[in-house]
């Protein structure tokens, strides 16, 4: 999988020091009301681990199955040696590649798939890869009619983070769906639950955000504001 310089050359490491450690928790408990049981396959596997704790959180809740983390940077191999060691938990400091093979196998794709050049190519190379496979997914859905008006938040979100897709539920679940994978079930989680707003103009706006999330929901709240993420699971169509 072709991935981007900024992360082997240190320059995301030094906009994002803490790989998004702090959104772990609320990942993981929106990966809970999505999927209640992993227990039928044969191996997990993370691209684009990152810090590690989202796949080692998983892998402590399920000893008896294999876990198997992929990510390039080559920062990442220190912060993976500080966490408490499991035997059935792997990680691979190097770029993901497929290996085919018939077993049941569930990928992590958590907050990736805006990163890579061509999703669609990756994701069919997983169906093709791995016939029996199921994928979770976490993308964010950054395209809304606020970003389209006053697109810094765009920009930002490609300096910051190098989002070079931008998505929309509705393209979200195009591009999944031309990828060729059906969305067996899926949640829309207002991303804002994954941090806490600082400064009276982010309190404002976290406050116009929660209003319109209670009234008119998460669907609406995406197209106006954005700020939701979409969480699935997919499996090949």
């Amino acid at each position: 999988m072709t991935v981007h310089s900024r992360y082997t050359d240190g320059s995301y490491y030094l906009n994002n020091p803490s790989w998004d450690a702090e959104h772990i928790p609320s990942k993981l408990s929106c990966f809970s009301s999505l999927c209640t049981s992993i227990d039928g396959f044969h191996s997990v596997i993370e691209v684009g681990c990152g810090s590690g704790l989202f796949i080692h959180a998983l892998a402590e809740q399920n000893p008896n199955l294999n876990f198997i983390a992929y990510d390039p940077s080559p920062f990442l191999d220190a912060i993976w040696k500080e966490l408490p060691s499991l035997n059935n938990l792997q990680f691979h400091n190097v770029s993901f590649t497929p290996t085919p093979t018939p077993n049941r196998v569930l990928f992590l794709l958590i907050d990736i798939l805006e990163h890579i050049p061509d999703p669609i190519s990756f994701l069919q190379s997983l169906a093709q890869s791995y016939p029996n496979c199921s994928i979770v997914t976490l993308i964010p859905l950054e395209l809304s009619l606020a970003s389209l008006m006053m697109p810094r938040s765009l920009i930002h979100s490609y300096k910051k983070v190098g989002h070079i897709h931008f998505f929309s539920s509705t393209s979200a679940r195009i591009l999944l769906s031309e990828a060729g994978f059906s969305t067996v079930s899926s949640i829309l989680v207002s991303r804002y639950r994954f941090s806490s707003p600082i400064g009276f103009a982010s309190r404002i706006s976290f406050l116009a955000r929660s209003i319109v999330h209670k009234v008119l929901g998460p669907e609406f709240l995406s197209r106006l504001f954005g700020g939701i993420s979409i969480m699935a699971y997919l499996e090949p169509s």
